[in-house]
């Protein structure tokens, strides 16, 4: 009977999920939102108690929140990062940390509570600090802007922010007991896991996914088994299952084989990440004024920080006011990992249901307005800095490369003749009819 009772209530989250999730994407809203919206409707708190069982879900759906931590670490290329410029190395550094000190500061002054076992204030500042990969790339990516220098630099500070989180993830469950040989245990703890990992990636998994390569089934096999024999290792070591898969993730990214494992795992993910997004709108309770008050505060300061801690350093660096306000833009949401690192510390007993439900709160908000501030991002920055201007900014790299622009006269030669390179050509016949010629004997030649 308890069986049937589980399959019953996975059945209704899976068809509530999916009837909410296409009415977001009617709306050209994140597929999140969808899922959050379904767990409000079925549970008991809010919505009409179709599921009471939350535990069942919430087990289940841990398994998903595994293979997304686990996705997450695959795509997190460390080469990339070691070959990443002074400003985007500078610029991922400060941005956590100034985010997250300021995050503290308002949010104990807000009346959170960071002493005696209870750290709402802490988990509230590092999730504001934290910004969405899914929205940020999916909105980028439909805007092709995903290769350009603010796009770049914005994918940079998301991946930085990861590394962050990894080390939050590590440092979890040694906040029960807070005290530096705790923290201090538990940090080496989740350095020594990293090592061996490395280790076994280095000198044993090369060889052994080199060998099985050629099965597909195979390979899919071995990847989802070392990141649950990782993840469990974690749980053994007293970390997070979490940061297990995350660093399993890691190990493997450098590998050839990464973008194929992540293919064959993503739609296995989907369907639990589904469950486990279902199960944080069941546990969100009845919204208050004031609840919805402090929300739309911290929603407001969120935005502000992004612009404080990335728009300076940027700037600072010498990249104009353009790409210093882009990624500011950009990166002015919360992220999904903010709801998983907010769960995990609820299951821990370090912050209160009422926590949970305010970071739910402002993930949703930001969620909204992130849509309309990608999208007209460029629209944002020149208001912006229109204003800045006025202040006494200068956009001072931008007419370095102006002038230096007028004192140089290039040719411009397009090897292939596809419809963006057709278009591009008609606007410079349209606009320069001396200077744009196509030689169709020089190209047979070449």
């Amino acid at each position: 009977m308890h069986e049937f009772d589980l399959l019953a209530d996975i059945a209704s989250a899976i068809i509530a999920a999916t009837i909410c999730s296409i009415a977001a994407k009617a709306l050209r809203q994140p597929l999140i939102l969808g899922y959050l919206v379904a767990g409000i409707i079925l549970g008991p708190k809010i919505g009409f108690g179709i599921i009471r069982d939350e535990a069942a879900i919430n087990i289940i759906s841990e398994i998903g929140l595994i293979l997304l931590l686990f996705i997450i670490g695959l795509e997190i290329d460390i080469k990339k990062l070691r070959a990443a410029g002074r400003m985007l190395v500078i610029a991922g550094i400060t941005q956590f940390l100034v985010c997250t000190a300021f995050g503290i500061g308002f949010f104990l002054v807000l009346g959170y509570s960071l002493s005696n076992s209870h750290f709402d204030a802490l988990y509230l500042a590092v999730a504001i600090a934290l910004s969405s990969t899914m929205i940020v790339v999916k909105l980028l990516y439909d805007k092709y802007e995903l290769t350009t220098l603010p796009g770049r630099i914005t994918l940079g500070i998301l991946v930085f922010q990861d590394i962050w989180a990894i080390l939050f993830l590590s440092l979890q469950p040694a906040l029960q007991q807070p005290g530096v040989p705790a923290i201090m245990l538990s940090f080496f703890k989740g350095t020594a896991l990293v090592v061996c990992s490395m280790l076994a990636s280095r000198y044993l998994l090369g060889r052994l996914f080199a060998f099985i390569a050629k099965v597909p089934e195979l390979l899919l096999v071995t990847a989802i088994a070392w990141c649950f024999l990782l993840s469990g290792s974690a749980g053994l070591l007293g970390l997070s299952r979490e940061m297990g898969a995350l660093i399993a993730g890691v190990s493997l990214s450098a590998f050839p084989y990464n973008i194929d494992v992540i293919a064959k795992v993503i739609n296995i993910r989907d369907f639990f990440v589904t469950l486990f997004f279902v199960g944080l709108g069941l546990q969100i309770p009845l919204p208050s004024l004031a609840l919805l008050g402090c929300a739309s505060a911290a929603s407001l300061f969120l935005i502000a920080t992004r612009f404080i801690s990335i728009f300076p350093v940027l700037y600072w660096l010498g990249s104009g006011l353009r790409t210093g306000l882009l990624p500011a833009i950009n990166l002015s949401q919360m992220s999904e990992f903010s709801l998983v690192i907010a769960s995990l510390g609820f299951a821990f007993g370090h912050i209160s249901s009422e926590t949970v439900a305010l970071i739910t709160f402002v993930f949703a908000i930001t969620a909204l307005t992130a849509t309309y501030m990608i999208q007209y991002n460029h629209h944002i920055q020149k208001a912006l800095a229109k204003v800045l201007r006025a202040c006494g900014l200068s956009d001072v790299r931008r007419h370095e490369h102006a002038d230096h622009e007028r004192q140089q006269s290039r040719n411009i030669v397009f090897l292939g003749f596809f419809r963006e390179a057709s278009s591009i050509f008609h606007e410079l016949e349209c606009h320069h009819p001396d200077g744009a010629q196509f030689v169709e004997e020089q190209v047979k030649v070449i």
